[in-house]
């Protein structure tokens, strides 16, 4: 539609944001909700009988005076948000009480940290008001309150976004430093340690050390027993390359051994690609159905930025499986994996995934002796083994 603008005045930097947010939109209410999921049950049926499971409350808020200026041009307050989240949630819930409510889904780890309007303004005036909380904190501690007033709970999962902020891992670029660093910065899921590597490193201690899913975990604990853990869009960039796939690889152990709950990744559908091979290895490694099991069981490798390990069982207890990422681009891993505390049979069936070839899960085998598997692991590679129980 030529006749259309681009949301910028014609000084070609300046935000138009003193339209008429009815000139292209409609304002709507819980009213509107409650008819939405309304449909939505009348169609699909309800959560608990096979409907529409789980409900946003809304999509990155603390970014929407930039995405949506022309409808909500000011920051979002804290306010604002928790009262919005009460209004909504409690339509979905009186309609489908056994649906599930994810909020604030915040666009990243300082969603975390700040409000929308302490964000956008670069000061902590909206936290100060509200306890000098981090913004999550408050929430939860907030949505607490909430359900003893409504005898309900109105959140289920606290869900956050999380892209790595490192310099060009969502750009072609095959530099071997952007590429060691994607690898690298999945730490900021997890690592207490961890320093990340972006403008986040500014910061300062301790806010430059992201620990995102530690901290989740700390305030839910603190502030919001029950709540469930989400991260409703994440990527590390390179899914169309094999580093980008070990990086997905190694999330998804990351995910599992946390304990993240419900996890979305964003980027390419084009299931032929590199990252897809990741998610085979996890959910369908010989084609057959065969997959990683659902109980972690602790895993530990003496350099985890070298040869990073995850481990489970499936619940019948009858097999162990093994996932090995090698992170070195040029070097072979020639080491040995110690089974503990599982009487294993005297082979490992073996699937790997390596440069060598981007479109084939190649299968081999392997000894398993004085509980051990000594195994050569290819550059670049997500190798799994699969151990049954002897």
């Amino acid at each position: 539609m030529p006749d259309c603008g681009n949301g910028i005045k014609t000084d070609g930097t300046t935000l138009i944001t003193d339209n008429d947010p009815s000139d292209a939109s409609i304002k709507v209410n819980s009213t509107f909700t409650k008819e939405w999921v309304q449909h939505l049950t009348k169609k699909y049926g309800t959560a608990d009988k096979g409907g529409v499971l789980f409900y946003e409350m809304d999509n990155e808020y603390d970014l929407w005076h930039s995405t949506h200026q022309d409808i909500h041009p000011q920051p979002v307050s804290t306010d604002e948000i928790i009262k919005l989240t009460e209004e909504h949630a409690l339509a979905v819930k009186e309609v489908d009480p056994s649906a599930l409510i994810l909020g604030p889904v915040g666009w990243g780890y300082l969603s975390f940290l700040h409000s929308g309007l302490d964000f956008s303004s670069g000061n902590d005036k909206d936290k100060e008001s509200h306890e000098n909380l981090d913004f999550v904190p408050y929430y939860l501690k907030t949505m607490k309150q909430l359900e003893s007033s409504h005898s309900k709970r109105l959140l289920d999962y606290l869900d956050l976004h999380m892209y790595s902020q490192a310099a060009d891992v969502f750009s072609d670029s095959t530099d071997p430093e952007v590429l060691a660093v994607r690898l690298r910065s999945t730490q900021s899921l997890w690592n207490p340690d961890y320093i990340d590597e972006s403008w986040i490193k500014d910061l300062g201690e301790p806010n430059n050390r992201i620990q995102l899913i530690p901290r989740m975990k700390q305030a839910i604990l603190t502030y919001y027993p029950g709540t469930k853990i989400a991260i409703t869009e994440y990527s590390w960039g390179g899914l169309n390359t094999i580093n980008g796939a070990l990086a997905q690889a190694d999330v998804l152990g990351i995910l599992g051994r946390e304990g993240v709950d419900l996890a979305l990744a964003w980027g390419s559908q084009n299931t032929t690609e590199p990252w897809a091979y990741a998610f085979r290895m996890y959910r369908n490694y010989n084609g057959k159905g065969s997959q990683f099991g659902s109980i972690s069981v602790s895993a530990k490798s003496s350099d985890e930025q070298k040869l990073a390990i995850y481990a489970s069982i499936r619940p019948s207890g009858k097999k162990l499986t093994i996932i090995a990422i090698n992170k070195d681009p040029i070097n072979e891993i020639d080491t040995k994996i110690e089974i503990k505390n599982f009487n294993h049979s005297a082979s490992a069936k073996v699937y790997t995934y390596s440069q060598k070839n981007l479109t084939k899960i190649v299968k081999s085998n392997s000894p398993v002796a004085n509980n051990s598997i000594g195994h050569k692991f290819p550059a670049y590679s997500i190798t799994l083994f699969e151990v049954a129980r002897k």
